[in-house]
C-alpha cells in the first residue's frame, strides 16, 4: 500500500503509453472493493435494455470533503499504478466490478485533448466502460480531473439512434432515449469531441465504450427535489445509483424517464442549437437529410 499526493504535481511524461503497457498495468492486482452486496432492480422500458437500479450501503455513505481542499491532495492510502500521466487506483465506493479511477497526475479540472486521446485509446484496448463528469454534471471531485472505469455495459449503449450527420471521419447520431444525447463513432474521436466541447457552454457528461462516445449536454444535476440525488453519466445512461432505499424500492419507469429528460437539454430550440454547434465544430459542409 502506498501514499501519493496528486495535487503537488507528480512528474509528468511526454511519452504516450503503448498498448501493451496499458494492458500490462490493467492486468496488475488491485483490491476488488465491489463485493456484490448491492440491491438491484431491473425496470423494463420501451428503449431497449431494462433500466438498472442499484442501492449499495457502502456507496450510500455521506462523502464530505473540507472546503477548498482537493481530496486527492491527501490521497488515501491504497494501492495504485502509473499509466503515463494517470494514476490507476480502486474506487473506494464502487458500484460495479473492477471499478477504478484514472486520475491525472497534475491538478486541473477541465479535460485537455491529450486526456481524450488517452481515455479513447484505453477503451479501445481494454473492454471496459469509462465515464466522465465535470463541474455541474455530477462529479464527486470536480476540481481534479478523473475518469471512472468499470465492468458494466450501460443500457444506453444498446439504444436505437437517429442519424444526424457525418464528416467522413465520425458519424454523429441522436440517441433515442429519455435523456438527450448524441452518439459519436468513427476515427479520431478524441479530436472531434474536444472541438465540440470547445464550442459549447453547457456542462456535460461522457459515456465511452470501445470506439463510441455518448455526449450528454446538461441542464441540472438534481432533477428531483424529493431526494439528494445527483445525476451523472451512469444515471443518464439508464444505470441508476441511488443513495435512498425508499427511492430504490418505489421508483417507477415513468419517474425515471421524467428525471432523465429533465437532467439534459430537452426543448426543441435547445436541441437544434446544440446540434448546430456540433455540426460547426466538426466542420460539416452540408447537413444531410434524415428520415423522420
Amino acid at each position: 500500500m502506498m501514499r501519493v499526493n496528486l495535487c503537488k504535481g507528480l512528474k509528468r511524461t511526454k511519452r504516450f503509453p503503448k498498448d501493451n503497457e496499458i494492458r500490462f498495468v490493467w492486468g496488475k492486482y488491485l483490491p476488488e472493493l465491489f463485493r456484490g452486496k448491492s440491491l438491484v432492480r431491473y425496470i423494463p422500458n420501451e428503449y431497449g435494455p431494462d433500466f438498472k437500479i442499484i442501492f449499495n450501503k457502502r456507496r450510500a455513505a455521506n462523502l464530505t470533503y473540507p472546503k477548498n481542499i482537493c481530496p486527492f491532495s491527501k490521497f488515501l492510502k491504497r494501492r495504485y499504478y502509473v499509466i503515463g500521466n494517470y494514476i490507476l487506483t480502486p474506487n473506494l465506493y464502487p458500484f460495479a466490478k473492477h471499478h477504478r479511477l484514472l486520475i491525472t497526475k497534475k491538478h486541473y479540472a477541465n479535460p485537455r485533448l491529450k486526456d481524450f486521446e488517452f481515455i479513447l485509446k484505453f477503451c479501445e484496448i481494454i473492454p471496459t466502460t469509462a465515464i466522465l463528469s465535470i463541474k455541474g454534471s455530477g462529479a464527486g471531485v470536480p476540481a481534479h480531473l478523473h475518469f471512472q472505469v468499470f465492468d458494466e455495459k450501460l443500457p444506453v449503449m444498446s439504444a436505437k439512434t437517429k442519424f444526424l450527420f457525418s464528416n467522413g471521419e465520425v458519424v454523429v447520431s441522436r440517441i433515442i432515449y429519455p435523456s438527450y444525447g448524441i452518439k459519436i463513432i468513427g476515427k479520431n474521436i478524441s479530436k472531434w469531441v474536444f472541438r465540440i466541447i470547445k464550442g459549447i457552454s453547457y456542462s456535460y457528461n461522457l459515456a465511452i465504450k470501445g470506439n463510441q462516445v455518448i455526449f450528454y449536454p446538461r441542464t441540472i444535476v438534481l432533477p428531483t427535489k424529493s431526494v439528494e440525488w445527483r445525476f451523472g453519466a451512469t444515471e443518464l445512461s439508464g444505470f441508476i445509483i441511488t443513495k435512498n432505499k425508499e427511492v430504490f424500492d418505489s421508483i417507477t419507469c415513468e419517474q425515471i424517464k421524467k428525471y432523465l429528460k429533465k437532467a439534459t437539454i430537452s426543448s426543441r430550440k435547445d436541441i437544434n442549437e446544440f446540434e448546430k454547434k456540433v455540426k460547426n465544430a466538426i466542420k460539416i459542409k452540408k447537413l444531410k437529410k434524415t428520415a423522420d
